[in-house]
């Protein structure tokens, strides 16, 4: 039930958030994944 998208994200064109398909499946609703901490932030902790 899942599109190309939903498995391929940001392979072309620009960068959007990316969405966890799974939990977005279970809920039936386009749910993002947590934002990816940089290699700076994490050193500023």
């Amino acid at each position: 039930g899942a599109t190309c998208i939903d498995c391929h994200q940001n392979l072309v064109h620009k960068e959007v958030a990316e969405t966890d398909l799974n939990e977005s499946r279970k809920q039936g609703k386009m749910v993002l994944k947590p934002e990816k901490k940089s290699k700076d932030e994490d050193e500023e902790e």
